[in-house]
């Protein structure tokens, strides 16, 4: 859990490590520690009172070094698990640039996806490539989250079929709901990261086609980020959608839960994606959900929502939510796919497939 800290504690792939490590403790598994970085102790420790939790100090104004933040993140990561004994490390994301660190113990590593090899500059891109390779390199065993990452790994990192597994991400919801203020009584929806590859533009400009523009508001539930002030409020000023737009930030799960339950419809319109969570999270609350073909959510999603492509034709996005709004699914459809992947996508199924790996390791 070493690269959990207090800016990234909200994002998606938090979320995925603590869900994780939320299954292992409720098996009772003594024999699971947990690595934290030094700011998260306290919250670790109350979360898993029953674990032993190691913690990671690191000077992050050394990160920030150039030549010399690799060897420092490296040498700080090494040090610190020759401190604790174990068998194996299970390095549940591939965002802690220490964790390519040479350790004697078995490595298990998780990768996400490999958009930190497309979306950015040609040098960071490479510089990203070579972390990938030498992080999958050392791993005694590369879970992937999707049998499209599977492919994509295979693809870029030259990694044998033999040393990769597929298990799925768990997706769960908290129990109950708190209601929040200023939601509209009928609104379309989108809940994801305010990044580029998310594609919320194409969204925004979809709405701005829709038949049903104005009677259904568009509520975006996402942190603010400078894609969102410089380029998505322009956009939205353009189209002149300051009335019909709602942003909402910083919910609490129960808030989160209260949003997804009382939408009209979801849309995720995303470029690129690993596994794709708030998709399945808005059919698991049995809202009727439009999705892109992109990367990893045909697989995840299971062929069970409502398609368009190409994901940044806001016209074919823009019949497709005029369609459904007109023709929207039974609730009979939607509680057996929100049942199917209550079922496929539990906690205890995940957690079960990564023990058994462990095992079969050491």
């Amino acid at each position: 859990m070493s690269s959990i800290n207090s800016k990234n504690y909200l994002a998606s792939v938090t979320s995925y490590i603590e869900r994780l490590a939320d299954s292992f403790y409720s098996k009772k598994r003594d024999y699971v520690e947990i690595l934290v970085d030094k700011s998260q102790e306290a919250r670790f420790k109350e979360r898993y009172p029953n674990f032993n939790v190691h913690t990671i100090k690191r000077n992050y104004l050394l990160y920030r070094v150039p030549f010399t933040s690799d060897w420092y993140s490296q040498t700080t990561y090494k040090k610190t698990l020759s401190k604790i004994n174990c068998d194996a490390v299970l390095i549940a994301s591939d965002q802690d640039r220490g964790t390519i660190a040479d350790i004697p113990q078995k490595k298990i590593v998780v990768i996400h996806d490999l958009k930190g090899i497309k979306t950015g500059n040609s040098a960071t891109n490479k510089k990203n490539l070579a972390f990938y390779k030498k992080l999958a390199g050392q791993a005694s065993a590369v879970v992937t989250i999707s049998d499209f990452t599977k492919k994509d790994v295979q693809q870029h990192l030259n990694i044998s079929n033999d040393k990769i597994q597929v298990i799925y991400n768990s997706v769960s919801l908290s129990e109950g709901s708190t209601k929040i203020d200023g939601l509209p009584s009928k609104y379309i929806l989108y809940v994801n990261t305010l990044q580029p590859h998310k594609n919320i533009q194409t969204l925004i400009k979809a709405y701005s086609e829709s038949r049903y523009k104005g009677e259904y508001k568009l509520v975006v539930v996402g942190k603010t980020t400078s894609f969102w002030n410089t380029e998505i409020i322009p956009l939205i000023r353009q189209h002149q959608l300051e009335e019909n737009i709602v942003h909402l930030q910083n919910l609490s799960e129960a808030e989160l839960n209260y949003v997804y339950e009382n939408a009209a419809l979801f849309v995720t319109p995303s470029l690129h994606e690993g596994f794709g969570y708030t998709p399945i999270e808005a059919a698991m609350c049995e809202v009727p959900v439009i999705s892109s073909t992109c990367e990893a959510l045909p697989d995840t999603t299971q062929g069970l929502l409502n398609y368009y492509e190409p994901a940044d034709d806001e016209f074919a996005l823009a019949k497709k939510i005029d369609f459904i709004l007109d023709n929207p699914p039974s609730a009979e459809s939607l509680n057996l796919i929100a049942n199917k992947y209550k079922n496929d996508y539990s906690p205890e199924k995940q957690a079960e497939q990564f023990l058994a790996l462990i095992k079969n390791l050491i």
